[in-house]
């Protein structure tokens, strides 16, 4: 039995929503291929934003997992989704290494605010000028999220297989 179950379910969670990420961008990629001879309508528009968003909600939702492991819950406030992106680049120190690189987080930052803006567009037309970059970088910048995670998940497998640590000793009675 390992001395940290909550890894080991959190390894699990992972690899589960990763799934599901996937999913999404196989998604987009299948709709990419159907705009090749002209640019997407509004309706492969909307289904390629769909694909974006649920590529960064799935990844968002790795990322409030693993913080709530770590450190009891998920950033709240205005700023909470920006925190939380942040925090997942950051290496803490005996707790946990970073669980994105910051090259990846950086990246990931235009999806964020995608992903703000596709909540909250009622009655708008999408623009494929602009939208364009994020569709046909998703699949280099899910790859770097893949080796990132994976990278991660390699930690927490280390951490629960290895053996609990020893308490410190108890100071000398006097």
């Amino acid at each position: 039995m390992t001395a940290r179950p909550e890894l080991a379910l959190l390894d699990v969670r992972i690899g589960e929503d990763l799934a599901r990420v996937e999913r999404e961008v196989a998604e987009v990629a299948r709709r990419i291929e159907r705009c090749q001879a002209a640019d997407p309508d509004q309706d492969a528009l909307w289904l390629l934003a769909k694909g974006l968003h649920g590529f960064y909600t799935g990844l968002e939702a790795i990322l409030e997992k693993v913080h709530e492991v770590f450190f009891g819950e998920a950033p709240r406030g205005p700023d909470s989704h920006t925190r939380l992106l942040q925090d997942a680049a950051r290496d803490v120190p005996r707790v946990r290494p970073p669980v994105l690189r910051p090259q990846t987080a950086e990246k990931l930052y235009d999806y964020l605010r995608f992903r703000h803006f596709f909540r909250h567009a009622y009655g708008v037309s999408l623009d494929w000028d602009r939208m364009r970059g994020k569709v046909l970088g998703l699949a280099v910048l899910h790859e770097a999220v893949r080796e990132d995670l994976a990278r991660f998940r390699r930690f927490l497998q280390a951490a629960v297989a290895a053996p609990p640590a020893e308490p410190p000793p108890s100071p000398p009675a006097r």
